[in-house]
């Protein structure tokens, strides 16, 4: 990981481990990184993240707040959204 940035290393988390086996859990997972990691802290490199990113990160996916138009379910965010950003 010394040289991926963040979203890159979770495209290949979700690839190899993720994508590999058949978890319930899958779309959460997907979620997270599109929604809450990537946008947020995606381009750092991985091993440049500190604590304080992955608070801000878990803080902003603590916020409840509507899918984008056009997009099914309920509000984004939460308590659970943040655990699986975590």
């Amino acid at each position: 990981a010394y040289t991926m940035t963040v979203h890159e290393l979770s495209a290949k988390y979700l690839r190899d481990y993720v994508h590999s086996k058949t978890l319930d859990s899958t779309k959460n997972y997907e979620i997270a990184f599109s929604t809450h990691i990537n946008p947020n802290i995606g381009d750092k490199l991985a091993e440049l993240v500190t604590r304080e990113d992955a608070r801000d990160v878990m803080s902003a996916a603590r916020v409840k707040r509507p899918r984008p138009k056009g997009q099914k379910g309920g509000p984004l965010g939460g308590i659970e959204a943040a655990r699986t950003a975590m």
